[in-house]
């Protein structure tokens, strides 16, 4: 069970000056968990993006960012923009087999067009167009981020 205490204490932990812009990061189960948790009744908010229809949550103010990539077990508390930085490769990366399988020798760069090999589209007269980005994220500043490991029961 997550209690009311765990949950404000993860806040306190993180260091005050990343706490603006920070948010949680959990599995839909961990989430569940919250829910259904009374402590949490009038701490938790429900809104729905203009945009895209989807429903956004807060917990004490912070954006939930659920997300079934994550720990089951765990919650994150923590400002991304701070702590953590996507990089795309600007440099040649060899490539020793194609989108269909086929071997090939080939370097590319992030963000070449490459023209495909489909033929049915190719006999109608267009051309298909793939791009690769390779990319990859990193931690750049590990007091950006705290974590609450989840008791299960």
């Amino acid at each position: 069970k997550i209690s009311w205490v765990d949950v404000t204490t993860l806040i306190g932990n993180l260091n005050q000056t990343y706490r603006e812009g920070a948010e949680f990061t959990m599995h839909t189960n961990v989430l569940n968990k919250i829910l259904i948790n009374p402590d949490f009744k009038d701490h938790i908010e429900f809104t729905i993006d203009e945009v895209t229809g989807k429903k956004l949550y807060h917990l004490l103010g912070y954006p939930v960012v659920v997300n079934d990539y994550a720990d089951e077990n765990r919650i994150i508390f923590g400002n991304l923009f701070a702590g953590y930085k996507t990089l795309i490769s600007e440099n040649l990366k060899s490539v020793t087999q194609d989108i269909y399988g086929q071997k090939t020798n080939k370097q590319y760069r992030s963000f070449d067009l490459q023209p495909t090999v489909d033929t049915a589209k190719a006999f109608k007269g267009s051309i298909v167009y793939l791009m690769d980005v390779f990319a990859g994220g990193k931690v750049i500043n590990k007091d950006c981020f705290v974590r609450l490991d989840v008791k299960t029961a």
